[in-house]
């Protein structure tokens, strides 16, 4: 959610509430963001929603209320996409540390804050019809 919140918006994307509640269904939501002017409810979920790499019950049943029963639509993303974005700068990805010694932890942070964004907008425009975003 740090993450999201710390996004750049030019894009048009811009978070409206952090911990957000869904009034019709009393579900906490992660995130509550705009883009373009449409809202949209955002989850990161993280380990203990899951069974292996698949949702456990109560998740799927609060994905499939929130998307039925509330008037925002949701975009849910399993933290291990999440956090696969998120740069490690002891990595030993050749280019990564270059990148981090020529350029400081500055760059490193907003490369990172870049590919979280571009994975943001990737995500946004699979899950939902090109019109949501005009």
């Amino acid at each position: 959610v740090k993450s999201i919140k710390s996004l750049p918006s030019y894009l048009g994307i811009s978070v409206i509430e952090e911990e957000s509640c869904c009034k019709c269904t009393g579900y906490s939501i992660d995130v509550l963001i705009s883009i373009q002017q449409q809202l949209l409810a955002v989850e990161i979920d993280g380990p203990c929603h899951f069974i292996g790499y698949s949702p456990n019950g109560a998740t799927m049943l609060k994905q499939r209320q929130l998307c039925s029963l509330g008037t925002t639509p949701l975009l849910s993303l399993p933290y291990w996409d999440w956090d696969m974005l998120t740069s490690n700068p002891t990595t030993n990805n050749i280019m990564e540390n270059n990148m981090m010694m020529n350029n400081g932890l500055y760059h490193h942070y907003e490369c990172e804050m870049k590919q979280k964004q571009s994975y943001l907008q990737q995500c946004l425009q699979q899950r939902f019809q090109p019109e949501f975003f005009h």
